[in-house]
């Protein structure tokens, strides 16, 4: 046996201890602090982007209805008012004639126009009284699925690196990387995708690692 394969054989071996002790009580401690940390930091971090972002003026502006955010936004709305994936009379005046050619928006499949519909019905019945509500209750949901992403990219390097403080470390780089920032203040379907594909990548990891299941049927319902 080569010395590189002889690597990757113990390297294989130390790979399956360390992911059977994720399950032991004392490790599971000492990962907790991490992830505590990175989950702290992390909303610090994003909800200070709240200020110099100012997300009132850019929808009184109309800066935030932009692009794929001002058509996701529109068929969301067109659900809600039980007209289906039609979005143009939804979409501010100012942007509205260059979706106007789009007609029915089947282009768009419709899970995250659901997913976003169903955001905003709840903070309308919750909070009706606030001004664009449902802007800041999808704003706020959408943090939460990058402090997701992030937990889980954590777990994905740790699994690979098997070293909790460069996961951490690689977590808090990726975590400060402008466009991780700027996902969160506009409406994208990526909001929504990358906590599921990150999740789908680590059960890949740990399919291949120790061969349970319930990683393959994660990875199967995640596809």
């Amino acid at each position: 046996m080569t010395l590189r394969a002889e690597r990757i054989k113990i390297y294989l071996h130390e790979k399956r201890i360390f992911i059977q002790s994720l399950y032991n009580n004392n490790q599971n401690m000492k990962l907790q602090k991490y992830y505590l940390l990175l989950g702290v930091i992390i909303l610090i971090l994003h909800g200070l982007y709240f200020i110099p972002a100012d997300p009132d003026a850019r929808i009184k502006n109309n800066i935030f209805f932009a692009g794929d955010t001002a058509e996701y936004y529109g068929l969301a709305s067109s659900i809600l008012a039980g007209q289906g994936m039609k979005s143009e009379q939804w979409i501010p005046v100012m942007l509205r004639d260059r979706y106007n050619n789009f007609g029915l928006n089947a282009r768009r499949t419709p899970f995250y126009p659901l997913f976003l519909a169903s955001i905003m019905w709840t903070s309308h019945l919750i909070a009706p009284q606030i001004t664009h509500i449902d802007i800041y209750a999808i704003l706020g949901i959408q943090i939460l699925l990058m402090l997701a992403a992030s937990l889980l990219f954590f777990r994905l390097i740790l699994i690979i690196t098997l070293k909790p403080k460069i996961a951490f470390i690689a977590t808090l780089i990726i975590s400060l990387e402008p466009c991780w920032f700027s996902l969160q203040h506009s409406i994208w379907s990526e909001n929504l995708l990358l906590p599921i594909v990150v999740w789908h990548i680590t059960h890949v990891f740990l399919y291949f690692s120790r061969h349970r299941k319930i990683d393959f049927i994660i990875i199967f319902l995640s596809a």
